[in-house]
């Protein structure tokens, strides 16, 4: 949407916000997507001018762009009108981020956030954890392929415990290994929102999908795990098996890519059609 954005910045260039609230009351939409436009900090203040302006929240999908610490700034002034906010692949580090979940948690809209393949750490997990204590109404939190590792799982496992809205959570290609895992496991057994939960990639052995197993076991909402791509045995699936059993919820448990001979692959799927391999 090349053309959107160049709008956009003619509107900002004019300083004119009469203008500005005239091209937004006309906008109507639930979704805006601006991915791959080459969006940037000065893009991005002029995105803020213009869309502080809307009548209504919309979700804000910037996939792909380069928006860096200096564009979230810039678009701090209208995260009030974003029920979400999409930044995939933006060269984000916690200092960007941390400033936006500062004023996210005071934006009683902002519900949704994804940032895979930035560059955050641990450092942020536990701001994640203070937005999902204070914010009730939080739906998803995606942060795959960063670099979080069991210190950060175990603080973001601090906000989880008390978050009653959360339903989505991503944390595929880190590497919180078994101790994360227990640790996002322990958290979330009290959940009866959580749908989604993928932690594909993260370097989990038996002893983390025992740990799931109890999530799954006592889940009341739980439709989808996503566990492709660890080191998981034999040993580990049969912890899931005898949860599965207890579970009528779960709708999948994704296990392609584990420690698994085709053997054994054979025999899994014939006990329990939910395993997906």
């Amino acid at each position: 949407m090349p053309e959107f954005v160049w709008l956009i910045k003619c509107i900002y260039e004019m300083q004119n916000s009469d203008l500005a609230k005239d091209a937004m009351a006309k906008l109507e939409v639930e979704h805006l997507k601006l991915t791959y436009c080459n969006i940037g900090p000065a893009e991005c203040t002029a995105l803020a001018f213009v869309l502080r302006h809307l009548k209504k929240p919309v979700g804000l999908q910037l996939d792909c762009n380069s928006v860096g610490d200096a564009g979230i700034e810039q678009l701090l002034p209208c995260l009030e009108k974003c029920h979400a906010i999409y930044l995939r692949n933006n060269n984000i580090s916690d200092e960007g981020i941390c400033r936006l979940l500062e004023k996210g948690i005071h934006c009683p809209s902002f519900q949704k956030i994804a940032l895979f393949n930035n560059n955050l750490t641990n450092e942020c997990t536990k701001h994640f954890a203070k937005l999902l204590k204070q914010k009730q109404n939080f739906l998803s939190l995606r942060l795959g392929n960063n670099h979080i590792t069991e210190e950060g799982a175990e603080q973001l496992a601090e906000g989880l415990r008390e978050s009653s809205s959360l339903q989505y959570l991503g944390l595929w290609g880190n590497k919180i290994g078994d101790k994360g895992a227990e640790a996002l496991a322990r958290a979330l057994q009290s959940s009866r929102t959580l749908v989604w939960l993928s932690l594909v990639d993260n370097n989990i052995g038996s002893v983390g999908a025992h740990a799931l197993a109890g999530l799954i076991q006592g889940s009341v909402s739980l439709e989808e795990l996503w566990l492709t791509n660890n080191h998981i045995t034999r040993q580990g699936v049969q912890y899931l098996l005898e949860a599965l059993e207890k579970n009528t919820t779960v709708k999948s448990v994704w296990l392609r890519g584990n420690k698994l001979s085709t053997e054994e692959v054979e025999e899994l799927t014939q006990i329990d059609r939910r395993l997906t391999f």
